[in-house]
């Protein structure tokens, strides 16, 4: 299973708790980042992807933002028996440096990024389908935002 980390969700009707998943996953895929995500993940069976927030509290605003919940993280990471993730943003590459995930991770830019184009998300999907097809040979890659290579994490980082 491919675990997707965005950051967390807003709502201003759930600010400052959790949104039911079910309608959250209803909302997201319907929004912006849902349409961005689907480029990311396109190729990949949806019962191969597990989209979860590194922290699943919302915020009242899309600018809010929470520091990573690392407990959460750890159990969706264990429940989903991961074998690689796709953080999509700081917020979501912190929660992972946070929990020390070891293995096969691609990092990218937030989806609702404003800059985050569709030749980003295509270049990203490359990666993401490998990491789909050979989650133990994909190390640890990172966007770089400016010129669009795509590079291993530096050492400090794993």
């Amino acid at each position: 299973m491919i675990v997707v980390l965005l950051q967390n969700p807003w709502s201003g009707y759930y600010a400052g708790r959790e949104w039911p998943r079910d309608e959250w996953l209803d909302a997201m895929w319907s929004s912006y980042t849902g349409g961005m995500l689907m480029k990311l993940l396109a190729g990949i069976p949806d019962d191969e992807v597990w989209v979860d927030n590194a922290n699943p509290i919302c915020t009242p605003k899309p600018s809010g933002m929470l520091k990573p919940d690392i407990e959460h993280v750890s159990r969706v990471l264990a429940a989903q028996c991961a074998s690689g993730v796709v953080a999509c943003g700081s917020q979501a590459h912190k929660a992972i440096d946070k929990v020390r995930w070891m293995d096969s991770l691609v990092v990218t830019p937030h989806p609702a990024y404003r800059l985050f184009s569709n030749d980003w998300a295509y270049r990203c999907n490359e990666r993401i389908r490998d990491l789909h097809r050979h989650p133990k040979r994909l190390k640890r890659i990172q966007v770089n935002w400016k010129n669009y290579e795509l590079l291993p994490i530096p050492k400090d980082n794993q």
